[in-house]
């Protein structure tokens, strides 16, 4: 993930690490340009506010595919994106 605005860039990182806890994995903000560190500040709030709202209790992503003479079959009720090939399609949703 990635943000842009005017001559400045924000994208997340992963660390990893392990503490008495067991293993982990942090996600960090770097920011380059003039605005860097009001736009890594930007991507800091949204990701604290998903981690509160949503974190892991998010619903997890389905992925149903159907090809060749199926693909028409395949329907999606409330779809996130569909992915429409020429033999295939995909559906990913969050049920």
């Amino acid at each position: 993930m990635a943000a842009l605005e005017a001559d400045s860039l924000a994208y997340l990182t992963v660390r990893e690490g392990e503490d008495n806890d067991g293993r982990f994995w942090e996600i960090g903000v770097i920011g380059h340009g003039p605005g860097a560190a009001t736009l890594a500040d930007q991507v800091v709030s949204a990701i604290i506010e998903w981690d509160r709202d949503y974190g892991n209790d998010a619903p997890e992503p389905g992925f149903r595919m159907g090809a060749t003479a199926h693909r028409d079959m395949l329907k999606a009720t409330d779809p996130r994106f569909i992915i429409d090939k020429t033999f295939s399609r995909l559906v990913i949703d969050w049920v």
